[in-house]
């Protein structure tokens, strides 16, 4: 199987799993999207024949030809090959996913002896990738690269308890090293996008979304783009316009507008937005094989207003965003639905309810309809601060440190802003909190003979530091 089309490179039938697995992922969302088995049978011998292929290029479950995580970003440019992320890391995580493929369609063709046979290579594949890159003292893989951690989270290699360490590792990478932007290549870039929403951590995908300065797309656009590039720098010499890298069309449907299909061709459709604080209102609509679906939300006042579209001969989960709010009161068309704590129902159409920490979700049938989620009760803090630490004084010209205790008491991840002033400055650091997190905060200053300062961080009594005059 070439790894272009049309054949226009010298060489195009190169040993590229990542490639080659366009294959059967493309057969794999049809179906997903389009509920056609057709395309299955049509293709099955085709699969079953790359995933037997690619089989003899491993030696124990390990794949370590490829191209790998392609167009990595560096520190100004991209690198056509990876410089962070083993090939064979990638390379193997395709082998499983395709073979975990297989085993699906094989299951929904009613080839049992296959679906057994695909099965248990994905499994014998799936325990070779965790031998040979999970580091189980730290639950990070291989180089704990953005690539190397995310693409095993998205895959569902990582075994079961230590999915959220390695999505910590992700996101302190993402935060720590990089400044909230991403260092991924095409192949990681997807997996990230899938990845952080699913673990909770959708306000870091936000932030990598957001960016202006390298490597981001709000790069390329204040560049002039008006496309997506194969490089996140301008290259003439690469493609200008790249499908690869608008995978964060994914981020902006799936997870901001919160439309996915939770059954083939949209049978069943989850409606489940993630919403950012400074982000006021999000529409967004996709033409499925069954008609339109569409999710619209916007912020209105102290709540939330959520307008659905479900399809003919569709049905939905429908979660109601309570954005961290207590006590929400739910109104579907101005009649109260839900209130303290307990579906009241009365609307066609609305039936069966659940509430978690973060959503109450409805099932509904095929339809428009119009959500308002209300809260009289004022949304408690969500970030504690305690134990603010300074010098009572130092010496002008050396550094010094002050630090606080920052602890996150709401039920979600979260990626505050710790705040420190002195004088008229104002510093920060972004510290990603999970539920219940607590960690110390710290900030270097270098004061100025002479000088008073006055040191506060968050919520804290502030402190004073003398500056010790010379003589």
């Amino acid at each position: 199987m070439p790894v272009v089309s049309p054949l226009h490179w010298r060489n195009p039938y190169q040993k590229w799993p990542g490639w080659k697995s366009s294959y059967p992922l493309f057969v794999w969302y049809v179906y997903r999207y389009y509920d056609d088995e057709r395309v299955l049978e049509r293709h099955y011998d085709g699969l079953k024949k790359l995933v037997d292929f690619l089989g003899t290029l491993a030696e124990d479950y390990i794949i370590s030809h490829g191209l790998g995580d392609h167009m990595e970003p560096q520190t100004k440019i991209s690198s056509f090959r990876p410089r962070h992320t083993p090939i064979s890391l990638t390379s193997t995580a395709y082998y499983y996913y395709d073979a975990w493929i297989q085993s699906q369609v094989a299951e929904i063709l009613g080839k049992s002896d296959d679906a057994k046979r695909y099965s248990e290579l994905a499994e014998n594949i799936k325990d070779a990738f965790n031998m040979e890159f999970l580091d189980e003292d730290t639950n990070q893989y291989a180089t704990n690269s953005q690539t190397s951690n995310s693409l095993p989270l998205y895959m569902g290699i990582v075994p079961e308890g230590r999915e959220k360490a390695v999505a910590k590792n992700l996101v302190e990478d993402i935060i720590a090293t990089h400044n909230g932007h991403l260092s991924t290549g095409i192949i990681g870039t997807n997996s990230l996008e899938q990845a952080l929403p699913e673990y909770g951590w959708a306000n870091v995908m936000y932030e990598i979304t957001t960016q202006t300065t390298f490597p981001s797309w709000g790069y390329e656009v204040l560049k002039g783009a008006t496309t997506i590039w194969e490089t996140f720098e301008y290259c003439p010499q690469h493609c200008l316009n790249m499908k690869m890298f608008a995978s964060v069309e994914v981020f902006l449907y799936k997870c901001l507008a919160g439309i996915s299909p939770a059954g083939p061709g949209y049978r069943e459709i989850a409606i489940k937005p993630h919403i950012m604080d400074d982000l006021k209102d999000v529409s967004a609509s996709i033409e499925t094989v069954r008609g339109l679906t569409s999710s619209n939300w916007v912020k209105d006042g102290s709540g939330l207003r959520l307008d659905v579209t479900i399809p003919v001969n569709s049905q939905a989960k429908v979660s109601v965003p309570k954005m961290g709010l207590e006590n929400v009161t739910i109104k579907e068309s101005g009649k109260t639905i839900w209130k303290d704590g307990s579906y009241i129902g009365g609307v066609a159409g609305v039936t069966g309810d659940s509430e978690d920490a973060w959503y109450v979700t409805f099932d509904v049938g095929s339809g428009s309809y119009s959500f308002e989620m209300q809260s009289v009760t004022p949304r408690k803090p969500q970030i504690e601060y305690s134990d603010l630490e300074a010098p009572e004084s130092v010496k002008p010209d050396e550094s010094f440190q002050v630090s606080a205790t920052v602890k996150n008491v709401s039920d979600y991840n979260l990626l505050p802003k710790i705040q420190l002033t002195h004088g008229r400055i104002v510093d920060w650091q972004v510290a990603p909190l999970e539920s219940g997190e607590s960690r110390k905060v710290t900030f270097t200053l270098e004061p100025d003979e002479g000088e008073k300062l006055v040191v506060r961080i968050g919520s804290l009594p502030p402190k004073t530091v003398h500056v010790e005059t010379g003589g």
